[in-house]
């Protein structure tokens, strides 16, 4: 059956299995889809804006349940886009929904394309992936996925986000030793109902790979006002420009031991006197030490945040620290009443338990914590913690209930809070919704790969594992999915516990990174040894950070694997009618460009234009 058809793109469905095809009228490569959920057809119904099916799906996890469903497909808003709308009684208890199925790329040279933090790509015939169910907003950074081949790609865009994963999964294809890996949406209840119409966007591609990709969600960002860019933001607050080409530094005590203000002072006149311009200095509370670094023109943040609450014989252990929020009142409560598990601290007498704060919660004390804090701590910067990290949730206390969209309107209600002092905003990790009102995330500069207890250990070496090499430092999987879409929206550096100089024998490959995507490099040290090595510090800064400001404004409009080993790549910065070409080398042997410059292993060139 004949679902739509435009210049770009024919679509087709077995009515009686709800499995679509599409065909690439570029190309002539038909996408087919795996059957996931029993299904069974009862009509079929022209609409004036395309075709919707009445169907019941069949729960083989509910005991065979029957459940009806209307399935609406419209062709556009692009040549190449295809709209499917998953809509149910909106009050019906329900469990998991996975419609529209798994389209299949059966190729050598394929590639599912997954926005967890800067970016990954996984080849389809990769039989050491894993199955994964990854919450869209928390396993992966941007609402969409996607999968590429030779001349073909398809990428599906969550326009209804809160409530949805994507599973990760390898399957046999047309015969039982063919493994794939596939992946689809799956649509998840808000509080218990299926509770509003459910909606994919598809488009597919018949040439540019991932970066095409990334630039039908950007444009889709952008459309949606999801997009604010950092000229924009610069407008808001001036003191964004000092963000542009500084690096992230965290002065910290061993084993979070005392740090004073004088040797905070100290650290930062010394970046100044060895010739840092810029410098975010995070986490100083004392109002004269804060003026002192402000007069060098750097930006000074303070840590926070309204998501861990610790009832008081805790807070006790950890030095009776001020508490962000009321206990226990205050805190996320399971539908089963109990009160939400959150961040363990480590200490001598143990590993503690925190409870997750009701983000309606946090907010509310953070529109009264924050603007007292600031008549007498002149901040240009503030850095809330977690507040874009892990999954969106839902509450169930009876004075403060959340679907987890509301979670995330209060969360952002913290960031519009800080943004609109105005301050300099950061927040840990990276989310796309928070975008209109963050100026830089860290943790984006990464990928989900991370040290293991990289949170608890902040400043003890950690031996790297073998994924972590794969896929956190490995030139082959990683994409800069992130930068492509939001480079010019937001600055990206690294997560506190991976920073630059967490690994010393990876120190410089970070570095090459960061050149590469444009992000800010981060260094964590403790004062004991801050001045052994602050020459090292000062070093990667001069490599790195020049090459960043130039890019700072721009879009990133491309990156390529120029060798087929991935090991050797070129991204293209464009702004206005500036143009920088950055080509790295994470090879072994010297790379030969078509110019004949020679790049050597682990180095890199910059090539500037301007039309």
């Amino acid at each position: 059956m004949k679902v739509g058809e435009t210049e770009r793109i024919k679509v087709d469905i077995d009515e009686k299995t709800g499995r679509l095809e599409v065909l690439d009228k570029a190309t002539g490569h038909v996408w087919k889809q795996i059957l996931v959920d029993g299904y069974t057809f009862k009509e079929a119904v022209e609409t004036s804006s395309g075709l919707e099916i009445h169907a019941d799906f069949i729960r083989d996890d509910e005991g065979g349940k029957k459940v009806p469903f209307k399935l609406r497909f419209t062709m556009g808003p692009l040549p190449a886009d295809l709209r499917i709308e998953v809509e149910t009684d909106t009050e019906k208890a329900i469990g998991e929904v996975y419609y529209p199925y798994p389209f299949a790329l059966d190729e050598n040279e394929g590639f599912l394309v997954l926005p967890r933090n800067n970016g990954v790509i996984y080849p389809v015939k990769d039989i050491t992936v894993r199955d994964e169910r990854l919450p869209v907003y928390g396993g992966i950074h941007m609402p969409w996925f996607g999968a590429v081949g030779v001349q073909k790609g398809y990428i599906g865009i969550f326009e209804t986000p809160f409530d949805a994963s994507i599973q990760v999964m390898r399957v046999p294809y047309q015969n039982r030793d063919n493994l794939i890996n596939i992946i689809y949406p799956v649509w998840q209840p808000s509080r218990g109902k299926f509770a509003y119409v459910r909606r994919m966007l598809y488009h597919f591609i018949s040439e540019g790979g991932y970066v095409a990709l990334a630039k039908r969600y950007r444009k889709y960002a952008i459309e949606i006002g999801r997009f604010k860019s950092l000229r924009a933001k610069l407008k808001d607050d001036p003191d964004v420009d000092k963000l542009i080409g500084a690096p992230d530094f965290w002065p910290i005590g061993y084993g979070f031991g005392p740090i004073t203000k004088e040797d905070r002072v100290y650290m930062a006149k010394e970046f100044q006197n060895l010739g840092v311009k810029k410098l975010l200095f995070s986490s100083e509370q004392d109002p004269e030490a804060i003026e002192e670094i402000k007069k060098l023109g750097y930006l000074v943040s303070r840590y926070d945040q309204y998501d861990d609450l610790y009832p008081p014989s805790v807070l006790a252990t950890l030095g009776g620290r001020k508490p962000a929020a009321d206990f226990p009142e205050d805190c996320v409560k399971l539908p089963g009443g109990s009160l939400m598990k959150a961040w363990q601290p480590r200490t001598l007498k143990g590993i503690l338990q925190g409870y997750k704060i009701c983000p309606s919660q946090g907010y509310d004390h953070a529109s009264r914590s924050i603007p007292e804090e600031l008549k007498t701590k002149k901040y240009n910067t503030r850095f809330i913690d977690i507040v874009t990290a892990g999954t969106l949730n839902e509450c169930y206390d009876e004075k403060h209930p959340l679907t987890k969209q509301e979670w995330m309107e209060y969360r952002l209600k913290i960031l519009k809070l800080c943004y609109e002092y105005p301050l300099v905003v950061g927040a840990e990790n990276g989310m796309d919704w928070a975008i209109p009102y963050v100026h830089f995330f860290e943790g984006m500069a990464g990928t989900t790969t991370r040290l293991p207890a990289a949170g608890h250990h902040l400043t003890e070496y950690i031996p790297p594992t073998e994924e972590y090499l794969k896929y956190a430092v490995g030139a082959y999987h990683r994409v800069p999915l992130w930068e492509l879409v939001y480079h010019d929206a937001v600055v990206s550096t690294w997560y506190w516990g991976d920073n630059s100089n967490r690994l010393p024998e990876l120190w410089h490959k970070k570095d090459l990174f960061n050149i590469l995507y444009g992000t800010a490099p981060m260094y964590l040290w403790g004062k004991e040894d801050f001045d052994a090595m602050k020459h090292a510090i000062v070093k990667s800064y001069k490599r790195v950070c020049p090459i960043v400001e130039k890019v700072g404004y721009a879009e990133m409009v491309s990156h390529e694997f120029v060798t087929s080993d991935h090991k050797v790549q070129r991204t293209i910065f464009q702004d206005g009618n500036k143009k920088v070409t950055i080509t790295v080398n994470f090879g072994e042997q010297v790379y030969v460009t078509a110019e004949g410059e020679r790049i050597r292993p682990l180095d890199h060139v910059v090539k500037e234009e301007s039309s």
